[in-house]
This record gives C-alpha cells, sequence and structure tokens, in this order.
C-alpha cells in the first residue's frame, strides 16, 4: 500500500506532537498537511483517527499511539476505517 506525502506529513506531526506531549489545533494539521479546512475535521469526526488523535475539553487534540508503529502501520489503521479507499487528498 503507497502512503501519501499527507499520511507521511501527519503521522511524522503526530509523533513529534505526541514525543513532546505538546497539543495541537485543526490548524496546526492543515498547515503542515496541505489539507483543505474541512478534511481533519471530516476524518476526525468519522473516528478515522480515533486511535491516534483524542480532543480535549478546550477544543485542542493530542497525540496518542504513533511514537511505536511504522508510518505503513499508521495508514492501514486509518484508512481501513474510511467507508471509501480514498488516499486521503
Amino acid at each position: 500500500m503507497a502512503v501519501s506525502v499527507q499520511q507521511k506529513k501527519f503521522f511524522k506531526f503526530l509523533q513529534q506532537k505526541e514525543n513532546s506531549r505538546k497539543t495541537f489545533s485543526e490548524v496546526d494539521v492543515e498547515r503542515v498537511t496541505d489539507w483543505k479546512p474541512a478534511t481533519f475535521r471530516t476524518y476526525y469526526g468519522k473516528g478515522q483517527f480515533s486511535e491516534f488523535v483524542n480532543q480535549n475539553d478546550d477544543g485542542s487534540f493530542v497525540a496518542t499511539n504513533v511514537v511505536n508503529i511504522t508510518v505503513e502501520d499508521f495508514s492501514k489503521k486509518t484508512i481501513t476505517k474510511q467507508a471509501s479507499k480514498s488516499t486521503w487528498s
């Protein structure tokens, strides 16, 4: 399975956030991945990132469970939760 550039960017971003224990916003994700504003919100809302991203009470997000996996495993786990088999464009 090919991993898209956006997936790789998002994965690396989440690893950095998990390692630093810093929160992030939707806008942070958009800047890193070059996604359209609704992309992260849509995928998050459908539960596709539920294993890796949690929302805090203040609306910020925290990354979990990405430090000890490969980008390929991350891609498989998020893609298989999608209703359609798109590649996160």
